[in-house]
Formats: structure tokens, C-alpha cells, sequence
């Protein structure tokens, strides 16, 4: 049986990916695709990956057992539940997903999955995004839980504290460990959310040939929206102010509610080319090395990425035609 790990990055569409795949369990069911109702919070997988999260299980605490070793045994008890229920179902393919999955682990991490997952064919699935476009949502992202500091003092913290979550050669890289066997399949965000095919792709790799909207129940709205940039700037002025938390979380979510979203697929207009040029510097190294690792897989996730030094030579080519 075909296993498909979706090891969802933040604002990348998994909250989205995951509200139609929960949502339309049944309907998916009668194409031999399981995703299985167990382990479930917030339409994901979240229980079963915040089981062996460092930690994540301290989020959902009331639902997860409190020692390590209880935790590991509820990991195993989850995957066999959901390897039991595609198997009787008679199913091609069971999808798991979270956003926990998204991290640098250790190897007893891997060994635990590997373990559990031990006969079957697995793809890890991932959806990456042009780092011009996934940091400057990614902050937007912390400005609506309360960030005030500007993207370029957040983006230098990150890389300092977090460089982990960024990384995302060395993430992927970390799931090689599951065995030689694991395939990956690693998409364009920019590619998917352009040709609308953020659910098609992956219900694709699952064996479904042909995708109709009809079929299935779609949500009306986004389920993780970016505020507009009238919402950001006031939201950032709320973060600095002196209110206390409660009364700023408050105000925050009457903004969130209320004032326009920016519309998917639109740019950020909040990267300047200082700010370009610090991402970029940062990310051609991380694009090269995936590139490397990764040049026998299926990937397609780079055709949108323009690295530094092309960008400097597309800017120079540009001056010489018109100098």
C-alpha cells in the first residue's frame, strides 16, 4: 500500500489541502483513498505528529499522554489504527498530514516512523514556496499572533533562532532516513495555486486520474487567509502598542474578521530589493543543495525561482540594452 506522508510547510496551502481532504473523507473513501479519521485536530493529522514532536504534544497536552514513552506508544497505536482502517477499506493509497512533520528531528524520530511504517511505499509530500514569497507571508503570518517587529529584524531572529523552520533542504533532507525506499514528490506553490491544482496534484499522486470540482465539497473561502496591507500595517500598530495581550488578541481578531484579505496568488509588495537581496543570499545555497539531493526525484518546485546571481544577471542584461 502506498503511503503518502504530506509533511505540510506553513502557508503553503496545508490548512487548505487539509480542510478538503477531512471534508471529503467519504467521497475519497469511494476512490480507494484513505484518510483516516484518527488522530485528528483542526482537519490534520496533528496528534499523530505532536505524539513524537519535541514539542508540539505540549499543545495538545489534554488529548496526549504526558510521558515520552506514553507518547511513542500512542504514535504507534494511531498508525496502526490508520494502516488497519486503509487496509480494510482495500485502499490504494492512505495520506497522512501535519505541519508538526515540518521540522529537523532526531534519528530515533525517523527510526519511530520508519518503524511504524514498515512495508509500506512512502512519498513524502511537500509543497515549497519562492522564498521571496514564503517569508513575507510567513511574517505576516507571525504578525497575526502578535509580531511587531519589522520583516527584516524578524528575518535575521529566524536565522539566528529558527533557522531550523527555514531550511528546507535540511528538512527534507532529514526524511531520507526513513530508508532508501522513501520516494518525494516536491511541488511549486507559485505552479499549483497558478494552474488551481493545490488538491488535483496530490489526489494525482494518489492514483485519481481526473479531477472535476463537482465531485467534491470545496470550501467556500480561504481557511488561512493573509490580512491586506491596510490589515497588516494596523495590525503591526496594535502590536506595539500598550495594551495589554487579551485586549490586543481582542482587537487583532476584530481586524482579521472585518478588513480585506489579500487575494491568493497576489505578490507581497513589502520586500524591497535590500530585503530581496538578504532572502535571496540566504536561500540560493539552501535551492542548490535541494537541487542536488533531490535531482532524481519528482521535483518541479524551482522552475519559478530565479536564484541571486541570475537575477543580477537578468538585471544587467537589462542595462546593457537600454544603456
Amino acid at each position: 500500500m502506498k503511503v503518502i506522508l504530506h509533511v505540510g510547510a506553513t502557508k503553503t496551502g496545508s490548512s487548505a489541502l487539509q480542510n478538503f481532504l477531512y471534508t471529503n473523507m467519504r467521497t475519497l473513501r469511494s476512490m480507494d483513498i484513505c484518510y483516516p479519521d484518527i488522530g485528528i485536530a483542526s482537519d490534520a493529522h496533528h496528534l499523530i505528529a505532536a505524539s513524537l514532536h519535541p514539542s508540539a504534544h505540549g499543545i495538545h497536552s489534554k488529548a496526549l499522554p504526558s510521558t515520552p514513552q506514553e507518547r511513542k506508544e500512542q504514535f504507534h497505536a494511531y498508525v496502526s489504527a490508520a494502516r488497519r482502517e486503509a487496509e480494510a477499506m482495500g485502499a490504494q493509497a492512505l495520506v497522512l498530514s501535519s505541519e508538526y512533520l515540518w521540522w529537523t528531528f532526531t534519528d530515533d524520530f525517523y527510526a519511530t516512523w520508519a518503524q511504524a511504517l514498515d512495508g509500506a511505499q512512502v512519498t513524502v509530500y511537500a509543497v515549497l514556496r519562492d522564498p521571496l514569497n514564503w517569508v513575507p507571508s510567513s511574517y505576516i503570518q507571525a504578525v497575526k499572533g502578535g509580531e511587531a517587529r519589522s520583516l527584516e529584524e524578524w528575518f535575521d531572529w529566524r536565522i539566528e533562532t529558527r533557522r531550523h523552520l527555514l531550511d528546507f533542504a535540511e528538512i527534507l533532507s532529514g526524511w531520507r532516513k526513513l530508508g532508501p525506499q522513501t520516494e518525494f514528490a516536491l511541488r511549486s506553490y507559485e505552479e499549483l495555486t497558478a494552474q488551481d491544482e493545490i488538491f488535483a496534484n496530490l489526489l494525482q499522486l494518489c492514483g485519481v486520474k481526473r479531477f472535476r470540482k463537482t465531485d467534491y465539497t470545496l470550501n467556500s473561502g480561504q481557511v488561512n487567509p493573509s490580512p491586506s496591507p491596510k490589515a497588516i500595517e494596523l495590525l503591526r500598530s496594535i502590536n506595539k502598542s500598550d495594551m495589554d495581550a487579551p485586549s490586543k488578541g481582542s482587537v487583532r481578531k476584530l481586524i482579521l474578521t472585518h478588513l480585506s484579505k489579500k487575494k491568493p496568488g497576489v505578490s507581497w509588495d513589502i520586500v524591497d530589493e535590500t530585503m530581496a537581496q538578504k532572502i535571496g543570499a540566504f536561500y540560493d545555497p539552501i535551492v542548490e543543495r535541494l537541487l542536488s539531493e533531490f535531482s532524481t526525484c519528482d521535483v518541479d518546485f524551482v522552475r519559478g525561482y530565479h536564484s541571486q546571481a541570475s537575477r543580477e544577471a537578468e538585471k544587467s542584461s537589462w542595462m546593457r540594452k537600454f544603456w
